[in-house]
């Protein structure tokens, strides 16, 4: 990941592992990037994800070092601290906590390709699984 730094702003551009043995790799990041625009829209507290001005996808294939091509994909950049191994508050998780549920409160658009088993879910995961952190300390 780079910082690149414009007359238009202060970006994050980072460069994806290309998986070349599966061509639905770049369907599957542009619906990540739509549920990413889904999510920002929504007011959920994340660098906002940028489009390709050309063409409004989130790829753009630039040239890289050796001629190799690479893609990239491109989020506003926004300064924040790096993730330690130590116990964080009971702030911070509520604060996570809170974040995660309206990610999972999002519509999924009707014509998406959800695999079945994410819809699989008992209706009160959530409580299941804070209470198996809790009592993992």
């Amino acid at each position: 990941m780079w910082r690149l730094r414009t007359s238009a702003g202060e970006f994050a551009i980072k460069e994806l592992n290309r998986d070349f043995e599966n061509p639905h790799y770049v369907a599957w990041y542009e619906r990540a990037f739509a549920f990413e625009l889904r999510a920002y829209d929504a007011g959920v507290p994340m660098p906002r994800p940028i489009p390709v001005t050309a063409n409004g996808h989130c790829l753009a294939e630039q040239p890289g070092a050796n001629g190799h091509v690479v893609t990239v994909r491109a989020h506003e950049w926004v300064d924040g601290e790096l993730a330690t191994k130590e116990p964080r508050s009971e702030d911070d998780a509520e604060a996570v906590a809170a974040v995660l549920a309206r990610l999972n409160a999002l519509e999924d658009p009707a014509d998406s390709s959800v695999p079945d088993w994410t819809r699989q879910r008992p209706p009160d995961i959530w409580r299941i699984l804070c209470e198996r952190l809790r009592a993992d300390g």
